[in-house]
């Protein structure tokens, strides 16, 4: 089914939808690239036991990740910082306090 100038007010359902390269699957958002080839990348969002939030801010930088190696700078930290790495109970494991040094 195509849709050209679709307008609509109040709620809209569909099943996977794709704007562009990009395609919303219900808890993921799927990007193309600029190369469309077998490689995307994907957002995921697991099942939520509450309303969540996450923010980014209006800057140009990297997005960290668990899976990141090797990638932490100095410019990434330029003020002073506190780091809390916590279990999934949200108990405190280990903190870091950063100087703020840019490099």
């Amino acid at each position: 089914m195509q849709f050209q100038n679709l307008t609509t007010t109040g709620t809209f359902a569909a099943g996977n939808v794709t704007v562009g390269t990009i395609t919303s699957t219900g808890a993921s958002i799927v990007f193309e690239g600029a190369t469309p080839n077998s490689n995307e990348t994907t957002l995921t969002v697991t099942d939520p036991t509450a309303d969540r939030t996450i923010t980014f801010g209006d800057e140009t930088g990297t997005v960290l990740t668990t899976g990141a190696t090797d990638v932490l700078t100095g410019n990434m930290m330029k003020t002073a910082s506190t780091l809390l790495i916590v279990d999934s109970s949200g108990s405190t494991l280990k903190t870091i306090i950063g100087a703020g040094v840019a490099s």
